[in-house]
């Protein structure tokens, strides 16, 4: 998939966008491309981006235009926000994955996230 991440703003700028996963930067800073006279700018996510949940603050020069949050699952965003199961055992901790989800005993199966509808489905 491509352009996932947009911005809208004044023409003429050389905009760029920068991921962070907590404090730290994910990856180098992303050229945005602006479709000629218009202000809106797109990029792409950079291949083998892992699933997660990112902060993305776009820049021109010294200036900050924009922030905003991006929920990746690997290879394309989600724009439902990352679907999470909370864990029920403290001593076994939740796991989420892009498509599945085990808290304590129970291993769920996820499928169809981010398109019409997203089925959870327990496994064990």
């Amino acid at each position: 998939m491509a352009k996932e991440i947009k911005l809208f703003a004044v023409t003429g700028l050389s905009p760029s966008v920068q991921l962070y996963f907590g404090s730290a930067t994910v990856g180098p800073a992303i050229s945005l491309t602006e479709i000629p006279g218009t202000g809106a700018y797109y990029g792409d996510v950079p291949g083998g981006t892992p699933y997660g949940q990112y902060s993305v603050v776009a820049t021109a020069g010294s200036f900050v235009l924009a922030s905003g949050e991006l929920n990746w699952d690997g290879n394309q965003e989600m724009p439902f926000g990352l679907l999470t199961i909370g864990g029920f055992d403290p001593n076994n901790p939740a796991v989420n994955t892009p498509n599945s989800r085990i808290a304590g005993p129970y291993d769920l199966e996820v499928d169809g996230y981010g398109t019409n509808s997203t089925t959870v489905k327990r496994i064990t």
